[in-house]
């Protein structure tokens, strides 16, 4: 994960990037960090988007890149302070060449839930423009 993080740029948007991992549980969600149950989850390397000024964040979309081959990621993600679930755990798809778009429609928020990496789905770049304009 830090070879793909140090390839980023230090902030896309207002969030900032690190490298780091997440503490995940057996039914499907995760521990947050400052947790005292936190060390009892399985660990799994992450890379961190956050924004922890204003506690706000518009995440639109990162491109990953490794050997030589490119993953574009479209999240298009308000997180605002207001919401209950400020801190999304987001499962990605293994590593593969192509675009792809985060789908929340009919997401049940709330909780410590993973959203899982069948949330995403596979696009033409054509698509992704269109649907980015009318958003």
């Amino acid at each position: 994960m830090r070879t793909i993080a140090e390839k980023l740029p230090e902030n896309i948007g207002d969030a900032s990037i690190n490298p780091g991992e997440v503490s995940l549980t057996d039914d499907g969600g995760y521990i947050h960090s400052t947790s005292v149950d936190y060390p009892k989850g399985k660990k799994q390397a992450a890379l961190e988007f956050a924004n922890a000024g204003p506690c706000t964040m518009f995440l639109a979309e990162v491109t990953l890149t490794y050997h030589a081959r490119r993953m574009h990621l479209l999240f298009n993600l308000n997180v605002g302070r207001g919401q209950p679930d400020q801190r999304l755990v987001i499962d990605s798809l293994r590593f593969q060449e192509g675009t792809f778009m985060l789908d929340m429609n009919n997401w049940i928020s709330g909780g410590e839930k993973v959203v899982p990496a069948t949330r995403w789905k596979k696009i033409e770049i054509g698509r992704a423009l269109l649907d980015r304009k009318s958003g």
